[in-house]
């Protein structure tokens, strides 16, 4: 009996389909990435910190949600570190310090940047006689 129940409600509250694997209710149109083990983080996390390097220009493909500044589409970011579960943090032109999260927000590396070096005190400048 639940089409008339007392508070109105037409699906259960314990109703499996409306939670995810973690037990949060799910509500639409939110983005969230998907769970993944501690081990499989890491080793992520290891691949993405080859990639995005400190001094890596990202620039945004969609806007991202935050309640302090805007982020829109086109906004570049210099990666300043790459936590254990692969978070990019950046600093972002608007002054955000916000993290990109690969797999829920939209980006793409600026190719036309200079590469980044790895160690400028292990490399000797070339001498020429």
């Amino acid at each position: 009996m639940l089409a008339g129940s007392l508070f109105g409600w037409e699906v259960p509250a314990a109703d499996p389909a409306r939670y995810d694997t973690e037990g949060i209710p799910i509500r639409p149109g939110e983005k969230k990435a998907p769970a993944r083990s501690p081990e499989y983080q890491y080793e992520q996390a290891k691949f993405i910190r080859h990639d995005y390097q400190p001094g890596t220009k990202v620039v945004l493909d969609e806007k991202m949600e935050d309640p302090c500044r805007e982020m829109p589409v086109g906004l570049t970011g210099i990666v300043d570190s790459v936590d254990d579960l692969g978070q990019i943090h950046c600093h972002w032109e608007n002054g955000s310090s916000l993290a990109l999260i690969p797999g829920v927000d939209h980006f793409h590396r600026d190719m036309t940047q200079e590469p980044v070096m790895e160690s400028s005190e292990e490399q000797e400048p070339d001498l020429e006689l």
